[in-house]
């Protein structure tokens, strides 16, 4: 039997008892009215009713069965009781309780409360002053269900509520302290999600999305993930993670390129398909990535104390530290760029193939152990552009004045020193110390200059790009020395700097370059370069210089 209009009884005068709806009904075994009259108050059964309300402040309390109930326009109440409910308050603020049972609860638009009680319960949010609520666990443990938020906004899980999927315009979502199921496999755009302090599984959708293990780090802040280990899953699109040492990303072949951010000390390989890892050692002190078969950028570069072990694998990989780490560098096969600016002390390994050691400067000693084929074209190349100083290559001649120099001394069991004189930037002083290179095999005096890159920094470089340092020029040497020479801001700084091009370049006219610039106290400098007799030729070398 079904009551479409309540006016005029005693519904809008103080309620209607469900024994007076079944006497209307004739025995029917369930109901459907629809309330009219304003702050109607509507009581069910047992059996699987629906209730539908008008207007005004409307409570509904629904029986053992399972029923749904529409708030429609006002503030209104519904309360599903037992059974697998759907309540849906429409417009206003509404309250809506679940009760037992695996119910639905949705407050339509407005400011709503949403409580869903024992059970399997789903929550729709769309505003952002919505509050979903499950009660506290019973004694003896037992808990409240498995609970999903459906949400068309960004949101965060509130406590023991597990699950969460993101629709319609939503961009970001969080977890809490259990183990979430955080979806946007369904959205159209890219999203962010961070799980809590549980074991936690993140669902990306197809699009650019941020997956990290920990809500707080989004904001760079504590990396502490409660010790759980978290699942966050890729696709396609490129995609940022936030992740500590335990957890898991699983990411597919093709799936754009993807980037891992470690914020917890231990050791961390990086996994199947993706390509990047960078390490904030904000609140860590030591940190190990292990690199795998793609061409991967593993990077350090925020002022903190911290030692690392950066590990390459065998792809064509880019390995930065920066300021204050000290440790390793490992490029693996492949060939390699191993960066360095402001460490500590450091030790670099190319490994196998042509591999570049870009060395800006450091407070600490920079060994390069196993440095492959000097005095070989196609051999591993030492890049000094980023350094502070325009250096002049000496040869085996160490000059009586170090300031802006760089030379080459043989040392101890196969050794060469690569030896830095002072630098003129006011304030780095202590910044230049030896550079030792361990090739076993090789002499100081073997070296050219196709062992030392000028040119145009590979590929690779554009993860971390910098100006060249002044005195660097792309021309071929003879020209860069004679505009070097010429350039009046020598007068004061970098008193070799007039050789550097010509020194470390590539030269298409055969014969000797030669130049000078003014230094302090108008002493000057002169080098002079030499080169073979052959057109483009490459080999320039400084045999010493003059005083």
């Amino acid at each position: 039997m079904v009551i479409t209009d309540l006016t005029g009884t005693s519904a809008g005068a103080g309620g209607m008892s469900w024994a007076a709806l079944r006497a209307l009904a004739n025995g029917s075994t369930s109901f459907h009215a629809e309330l009219f009259s304003a702050n109607d108050r509507m009581t069910g059964s047992a059996y699987a009713d629906t209730f539908k309300a008008g207007g005004g402040a409307d409570y509904l309390v629904m029986g053992a069965g399972d029923d749904t109930a529409w708030g429609e326009g006002g503030n209104d109440t519904l309360d599903g009781g037992s059974g697998d409910d759907y309540l849906w308050g429409g417009a206003g603020n509404d309250t809506l309780q679940g009760g037992a049972g695996a119910d639905t609860l949705d407050g339509g638009t407005g400011a709503d409360y949403l409580s869903g009680g024992s059970g399997d319960d789903t929550y729709h949010v769309d505003h952002a002053s919505d509050v979903v609520a499950e009660p506290t666990p019973l004694k003896g443990g037992v808990t409240s269900g498995t609970d999903t938020v459906i949400a068309s906004i960004g949101h965060t899980l509130a406590a023991r509520v597990e699950n969460l999927t993101l629709t319609g315009p939503a961009t970001m979502g969080f977890g809490n302290t259990l183990a979430n199921v955080l979806d946007a496999s369904g959205l159209d755009h890219g999203a962010t999600l961070a799980g809590g302090g549980g074991a936690d599984t993140l669902v990306r959708s197809a699009w650019d999305d941020t997956l990290a293990a920990a809500a707080s780090m989004i904001e760079l802040g504590a990396a502490d993930d409660g010790g759980a280990v978290d699942s966050l899953r890729g696709g396609a699109g490129n995609d940022f993670y936030i992740i500590g040492q335990e957890d898991r990303v699983f990411e597919s072949a093709g799936g754009g390129t993807d980037t891992v951010m470690v914020f917890a000390a231990g050791t961390y390989i990086l996994p199947s398909h993706v390509e990047n890892a960078f390490v904030n050692p904000d609140k860590i002190v030591g940190c190990s990535i292990i690199g795998n078969g793609l061409d991967n950028n593993i990077i350090i570069d925020l002022m903190y104390e911290c030692s690392i072990y950066f590990y390459g694998g065998s792809g064509n990989d880019y390995l930065l530290a920066e300021v204050d780490s000290s440790g390793t560098l490992s490029g693996g096969s492949g060939d390699d760029i191993l960066s360095i600016f402001y460490t500590g002390d450091i030790v670099l390994r190319g490994g196998s193939g042509a591999d570049t050691y870009e060395i800006a400067c450091s407070d600490g000693k920079v060994v390069i152990d196993g440095f492959e084929g000097a005095g070989v074209a196609g051999g591993d190349v030492l890049d000094l552009r980023d350094s502070k100083t325009e250096w002049t290559f000496m040869g085996t001649t160490i000059p009586t004045d170090s300031i802006g120099n760089i030379w080459l001394e043989e040392g101890a069991g196969g050794e060469t020193l690569l030896n830095f004189g002072s630098e003129w930037d006011v304030g780095l002083s202590d910044m230049y110390r030896d550079i030792v290179i361990r090739d076993g095999a090789t002499k100081a005096s073997d070296y050219t200059a196709d062992d030392f890159n000028p040119g145009v920094r590979p590929g690779a470089s554009s993860v971390r790009r910098r100006e060249a340092p002044r005195g660097w020029r792309t021309e071929d040497a003879v020209r860069s020395h004679a505009r070097i020479a010429r350039d009046p801001r020598k007068t004061s700084r970098g008193i070799n700097g007039c050789s550097v091009a010509a020194v470390f370049g590539r030269a298409r006219v055969p014969g000797t370059a030669r130049g000078r610039a003014p230094g302090p106290s108008s002493r000057g400098s002169w080098g002079t370069a030499y080169g073979p007799a052959a057109s483009s030729a490459s080999g320039w070398a400084l045999r010493g210089g003059s005083r």
